[in-house]
C-alpha cells in the first residue's frame, strides 16, 4: 500500500470515539468499533472496488466504503492501522452520483433514465425497500435490477407506494432503478432545476433480515398486528396488502390455505402471486370461507398482492365504533402446506 493510513486518537475518556484519517480524508467512529472499521479498509476480499462508489476513500486503484461523521480537534497522531477479521461497513445503503435533490425539497429524490443503490453486506440476506414513487411529468415503467438480473417491472401511473424483497449476495450488491426516458424539468415545468427526471422518490426506508433456513412467511405493508379473542385468533388488512414467502431452496410446489371473512359488507378478493393474476375470490361478511390456493414457490423472494376490489372500509364511520383503521377483511387463518 503506496499511502500511510493513521489513526488520530482524540480523548477517548471524554469523547470516546477513534478519527481514521487516510491521507488527508478524517472519519469518526465508535472506539469499540475500529476492530471492525480497520478491516472494511484493509482486508483482502472487502468492500473494495475499481468503480467510483460515494462515501469512498481510494486507496491504490481501489474505493473503499467509508462514511464521514467528524473531525478529532485535539488529538493524538500515527498509530498505524493494522489488518482484522470483521467488516464493519456492512448492512448499509449507498446512494450513486445520479440521484439528485430538488431545491428546497430535500426528502424527494429524483432519478433520471438511470439511477443506482450499493448494499454491502458480508452474507446473503433478505433486503426489502420500501418507498413512495411519483412519475414525473407522465407515466413510465420502473424497472430494477438486482445485480444485472431484472426483479420488478411496473408502469407507474400515478404517486404510489411500493414494496419490494431482494435476495443479496455476500459483499457489494448493485440495485438499478431504470427508466427508458426522462425530461428536462425546466422544459416541462416552472421550476428552475436543469436536469433530466423520470420519477420522485421519497427517502428509501429499508429492513434486513438474515435469509431464512426454512420457509418463512413476512407480512409487509397492509397488515395490522394479531388479536385474539376467547382463543380465536385474526389478522385484519386494509384495502391492499403484501405477502412475503422467502423460499431458501429449490422451486416446489405448495398449498396456501386461507380462512377469512369480509368486514361490513360482502367483497371480492383478487390475489396476485409474483405479478400474476391467480383469481378473483367472493368473501361474505361475518361469513367464514376457506380458500386452497396452489403456488408454484420460487427460490428467493415469492411475493403475493391481496386487493379488495371493493376497497376498505372504516368503522368508526359505518358503524357505531371508534375503530378509525379501514378494514377489508380479517384472516383467521393464513399458512402453507405441502400438497
Amino acid at each position: 500500500m503506496d499511502k500511510r493510513i493513521l489513526i488520530i486518537v482524540s480523548l477517548g475518556i471524554l469523547f470516546s470515539l477513534i478519527f481514521v484519517r487516510i491521507d488527508e480524508y478524517p472519519y469518526s467512529i465508535d472506539c469499540q468499533n475500529l476492530h471492525d472499521a480497520a478491516i472494511a479498509l484493509l482486508k483482502e476480499g472487502s468492500f473494495k472496488t475499481k468503480e467510483f462508489i460515494p462515501n469512498s476513500i481510494k486507496i491504490g486503484d481501489y474505493y473503499y466504503p467509508a462514511q464521514p461523521i467528524g473531525y478529532s480537534l485535539i488529538s493524538i497522531p500515527a498509530i498505524l492501522l493494522f489488518k482484522l477479521d470483521k467488516p464493519f461497513f456492512q448492512d448499509i445503503l449507498i446512494f450513486d452520483e445520479h440521484w439528485k435533490i430538488l431545491e428546497n425539497i430535500w426528502d424527494i429524490k429524483a432519478m433520471p433514465t438511470n439511477a443506482n443503490i450499493f448494499f454491502l453486506s458480508d452474507s446473503k440476506k433478505i433486503l426489502i425497500l420500501n418507498f413512495t414513487i411519483e412519475p414525473f411529468y407522465k407515466p413510465r415503467t420502473l424497472e430494477i435490477f438486482l445485480n444485472g438480473e431484472k426483479t420488478y417491472s411496473k408502469l407507474i401511473e400515478n404517486k404510489e407506494n411500493i414494496s419490494i424483497a431482494l435476495v443479496t449476495s455476500p459483499g457489494r450488491n448493485t440495485i438499478s432503478f431504470n427508466s427508458k426516458d426522462c425530461d428536462i424539468i425546466s422544459e416541462v415545468t416552472e421550476r428552475e432545476e436543469n436536469f433530466c427526471a423520470s420519477f420522485f422518490i421519497s427517502p428509501i426506508k429499508w429492513e434486513i433480515k438474515p435469509f431464512p433456513k426454512t420457509l418463512e412467511i413476512v407480512f409487509q405493508k397492509g397488515w395490522y398486528n394479531k388479536e385474539s379473542l376467547r382463543g380465536i385468533t385474526w389478522r385484519w388488512m386494509s384495502a391492499n396488502s403484501t405477502l412475503y414467502i422467502f423460499n431458501p431452496g429449490k422451486s416446489t410446489e405448495k398449498l396456501l390455505i386461507l380462512k377469512l371473512y369480509s368486514y361490513h359488507t360482502d367483497r371480492h378478493l383478487t390475489v396476485l402471486f409474483n405479478q400474476k393474476l391467480l383469481n378473483t375470490y367472493l368473501i361474505p361478511a361475518h361469513k367464514e370461507r376457506k380458500l386452497e390456493i396452489k403456488l408454484n414457490l420460487l427460490p428467493g423472494v415469492n411475493v403475493i398482492h391481496f386487493i379488495p376490489q371493493e376497497g376498505c372500509d372504516i368503522p368508526a364511520k359505518v358503524e357505531n365504533s371508534t375503530d378509525e383503521r379501514c378494514l377489508s377483511f380479517a384472516f383467521t387463518q393464513l399458512e402453507i402446506e405441502l400438497i
